[in-house]
Order: structure tokens, then sequence, then C-alpha cells
């Protein structure tokens, strides 16, 4: 049985930072990354097959965003995947400036 914990461990394992790992599996599962922590021990083998995936795709140098699908800027959740940039910290930064 793939518990919470024993998955992200292994994707820890693997290389894979906890919080990319905490970020993948929250979405594999439909929960909030506070529900990984509150429910470690929960069962979590019907997300194994597909947070596998993501994660060897995050360990093959896929960005995090591709993979979720979104990227949030400014609080708006913004669509990503291939071709698109990604906003970083550093922009948002960048749009306070040029606002002030």
């Amino acid at each position: 049985m793939s518990s919470i914990r024993a998955l992200l461990e292994s994707g820890a394992g693997q290389g894979l930072p906890m919080a990319e790992a905490e970020l993948l599996l929250s979405h594999c599962l439909g929960e909030s990354r506070a529900y990984l922590h509150a429910w470690p021990e929960r069962c979590a083998a019907h997300a194994e097959p597909a947070y596998r995936q993501l994660a060897s795709a995050r360990l093959r140098g896929e960005p995090v965003a591709y993979l979720l699908g979104e990227r949030e800027f400014w609080s708006i959740p913004l669509r990503a995947g291939p071709g698109a940039l990604i906003p970083r910290p550093e922009t948002e930064t960048l749009v306070e400036w040029a606002l002030a």
C-alpha cells in the first residue's frame, strides 16, 4: 500500500525536492499540500501511477508549471504549457516597480 508519506519519500529519494514532490502529489490527489501533511498515512495508491509519471518528467527537467498546467502570478492562476513563458517571482517585483 502506498501512503502519501511513502510516495513523497520515494520522489525525494530520487532527487526531487520535497516542495516539488508535494506539489505534484497534491495535484494528482486533488488535495492541498496541507492535506498531505495532515494525513501522511492515508493510502494514495490510486494516484501513484500519475504521480510517478509526473515525478519522472520533472526529474528529466520538465518545468513544474507545465506538468501542473498552471502557474500563479499575482494570485491569478494562469494556464501554462510548452511554449508559454512561465512567470517568475522576480516578474512580480518588476510589475510592482512599474506600477509605482
